[in-house]
């Protein structure tokens, strides 16, 4: 995929020095020119209609708004034919700016014909625009009267056909118009069609307006479509919600599958009690965040102002993160920059006993309810808890304990086969979610349908609900894959003989195919994670340039695939549902896969700020899938000292075991013994502080190092002390535990290091 410049790569040619040849090339340059093509709907039909007189008074003032909006956006208009005109932008500001322009006034001109009609007390007034840009050949002795001189390039003929194809009162655009206003502007993709005098099909895509006032549900394809049913778990919410208002907390939990709508229930929610709450937090559990500690709150964090969007997490952004939203409370904000591992934060807890630790951070929950909900209802949501971490599982709950007498409305959504499991004296309310009835999947069929497949909708929409299985996130891919295929015909995958989670696989590779080589960009992001910014995929895909990146993820945008993400000024991507993400990674060859990750390990090893969300942990999970397995072990144990740092012993302790389990799989070497010790070191306190000295998985894993350690060189031993005390100190009784002491003397009879011989003797 070339990076080209549409600017710099469509210069034009350096002029001859001589005389004659150089009159002739100074007449005639290549430049890119954006046209735009608009055109009354059925304005036939509109004059039959109406008074002769009247129609051209409708006709004039249109023509005014329409030719105003032109030049106000710096467009000259060519060409004025009765009901409609061909316009051009100017050749002298740069293309980006030019698309962007043309594009700004086809939306006024749809804006003003409206107001027109409205004025004439005519709602039949509907106008289509076209928008193109291209290469053309400008006549041109001088830049100011450019726009006098002859042009001739496609950009007019596409434009005029677009806007043929175009739905009344939208703006269809061609896709290098689309590509040079794509930072800009959002669009919609609205499918690939054959256009009379184009040999090859073309793509078009339907302007929806700036993205600054667009919403980005809205301009990024996750809720375009008008909210079909749920009009009793709505219902629900509400009473809850009245509840709440009240003064008495509620905890709702949304159950289920994925893609059945539990976000976009949500977002209807919270739309509907904006007006009555007084703050409204969002927390996002991500695939794989089940061992990362506290990863919804951490992610929260990372993605506001304080921290410039990107950069680590620190105790001062903690702390002005929780004074602006009311908790002063300075012992809140000192234990939660200890569980967070925020940077900078006090030592003062450092080597405290974790379990402890815990206790009072439960305690510090209560109170930072209280001090939340000061100025009003409050609402806590918390999306995907089956992926939840056990840390944010506990605080979770026990804020759920805390809120009940409290104007707090906690809703969490997850998959049916969530193990989370809620206390009673939690009082949750179970709130789940089935697929749409068969009114409601066609209802929802009707809207998502894409309008250039109007002819199509009744032969295929009987398929289409029998395979969607009334999932919207299912029946919106269909329709948009509807949309992308060529206007030839579609043909659907077979209902019958594959599971409605087997075709949306198949109709999401289908689309991702119609892509190109865009779909690379798509797998290099599922690799990288819940998010991933431009450079981070420039070192993924270093065959890519800057700008063709930069056009690839925002063509991803508009086809629904990805979103922005909320992180301060950085652009950051992610996909915009997980099932997305997991069926495009789980699309990769196994070598396209290990080949990713072993980019994205070591632009992390060299540069660890070009994804500094990226955690020890996960690094250490991207080097084991890049087939690093040493390495891997080496990242898993220091997650599990971080973890256990941060009083996080669940996690700490499924760091070590899986670092063990890698190393099962690894042939015996010197070099394997030491990182299993080194790991049964590590584990040894994580397994005694969380389930007890006395357990048998601590014994068991003491008896195993000191077993490895019996096999290293006398050297090495005092280094492996740690363990031997651990095999004493888990002794199953006192008669074992001096059998044990006086064998370790035994083992150790030649070890010189004096403070290993004192802590023999003792």
């Amino acid at each position: 995929m070339q990076d080209k410049d549409p600017n710099g790569a469509r210069k034009p040619p350096a002029r001859s020095v001589r005389g004659k040849p150089q009159a002739v090339s100074s007449a005639i340059e290549r430049r890119i020119v954006t046209a735009l093509c608009y055109d009354l709907v059925d304005s036939t039909e509109l004059f039959h209609r109406m008074d002769l007189e009247d129609y051209r008074e409708l006709l004039s003032a249109f023509q005014a708004a329409a030719n105003k909006s032109i030049v106000a956006h710096s467009g000259v208009l060519r060409v004025e034919a009765g009901d409609g005109g061909l316009a051009l932008f100017p050749i002298d500001i740069g293309a980006r700016d030019a698309a962007s322009l043309a594009i700004r006034a086809g939306l006024q001109i749809t804006e003003t014909c409206r107001r027109v009609g409205e004025a004439a007390g005519r709602s039949d007034l509907q106008v289509r625009v076209g928008i193109a840009t291209s290469v053309a050949l400008v006549q041109e002795p001088q830049k100011q009267s450019w726009t006098h001189e002859p042009v001739v390039g496609v950009a007019l003929a596409l434009a005029t056909r677009l806007e043929t194809v175009a739905a009344p009162n939208t703006v269809f655009v061609s896709d290098e118009t689309c590509r040079l206003a794509g930072r800009s502007h959002a669009f919609s993709f609205e499918g690939i069609w054959n256009l009379k005098g184009f040999e090859a099909p073309e793509r078009a895509w339907r302007a929806l307006g700036h993205k600054n006032e667009v919403d980005r549900f809205y301009a990024f394809g996750r809720l375009g479509s008008p909210f079909v049913g749920r009009t009793d778990e709505l219902s629900t919410l509400s009473k809850a919600w009245k509840s709440v208002v009240a003064g008495s907390g509620q905890t709702v939990i949304i159950e289920g599958d994925a893609g059945i709508g539990k976000s976009r229930l949500l977002h209807e929610f919270r739309r509907l009690t904006r007006a009555e709450r007084s703050k409204s937090f969002f927390f996002q559990c991500v695939p794989g965040g089940f061992h990362s500690t506290l990863h919804p709150l951490v992610n929260s964090l990372t993605g506001m102002p304080e921290t410039g969007g990107q950069s680590k997490l620190t105790a001062s952004a903690v702390a002005s993160r929780f004074r602006r939203n009311g908790i002063r409370d300075n012992d809140i904000v000192e234990l939660f920059s200890h569980l967070l591992g925020a940077e900078g934060r006090s030592q003062n807890l450092a080597g405290s006993n974790p379990k402890l630790i815990r206790e009072r951070a439960r305690q510090a929950i209560s109170r930072a309810m209280r001090a939340l909900c000061e100025n009003g209802p409050v609402l806590f949501v918390v999306e995907d808890v089956h992926w939840i971490d056990p840390t944010s599982r506990d605080f979770l709950i026990e804020t759920a304990r805390s809120i009940l007498g409290l104007p707090i409305l906690l809703i969490a959504t997850a998959r049916p086969e969530a193990t989370m499991e809620w206390p009673e004296d939690t009082r949750p309310t179970r709130l789940p979610l089935k697929p749409l009835n068969a009114d409601q999947t066609r209802l929802a069929i009707e809207r998502n349908w894409p309008q250039h497949r109007v002819a199509d909708f009744s032969e295929l929409v009987e398929m289409t609900e029998r395979i969607s299985g009334g999932v919207p996130l299912f029946i919106e891919q269909i329709c948009q894959w509807v949309s992308e295929t060529t206007i030839t015909g579609v043909t659907m995958p077979q209902a019958g003989s594959s599971t409605h989670i087997s075709t949306f696989e198949e109709i999401l590779e289908a689309r991702l195919g119609n892509l190109g080589p865009i779909r690379d960009v798509a797998r290099a992001g599922a690799v990288a994670g819940s998010r991933f910014t431009l450079p981070l995929l420039q070192r993924l895909l270093p065959d890519y340039g800057k700008k063709a990146l930069a056009s690839a993820a925002d063509t991803l945008c508009n086809t629904g695939f990805v979103t922005h993400v909320r992180a301060g000024g950085t652009v950051t991507y992610g996909f915009r549902h997980s099932l997305i993400q997991e069926t495009v990674y789980k699309l990769l060859l196994r070598r396209q896969s290990r080949a990713l990750h072993r980019r994205l390990f070591d632009t992390l090893t060299e540069d660890p700020t070009i994804a500094p969300w990226i955690d020890v942990g996960a690094r250490a999970e991207h080097a084991e899938r890049a087939g690093l397995r040493e390495t891997a072990v080496e990242l898993f144990i220091a997650a599990g000292q971080e973890a256990a740092r941060r009083s996080a012993l669940v996690e700490a302790r499924h760091h070590l075991e899986h670092a063990l389990s890698i190393c099962d799989d690894l042939d015996t070497t010197e070099r394997v013994d030491r990182l299993r010790l080194t790991t049964v070191m590590a584990l040894g306190p994580v397994l005694t502080g969380a389930i007890g000295l006395n357990s048998p998985p601590a014994r068991r894993l003491y008896e195993d190092g000191v077993e490895i350690a019996n096999r290293q060189p006398l050297e090495e031993k005092s280094r492996w002390f740690p363990i031997y005390w651990g095999w004493w100190l888990t002794g199953s009784d006192f008669l074992t535990m001096h059998e044990r002491a006086m064998e370790v003397q035994i083992m150790l009879a030649g070890v010189q290091d004096p403070e290993v011989r004192l802590q023999m003797n003792h």
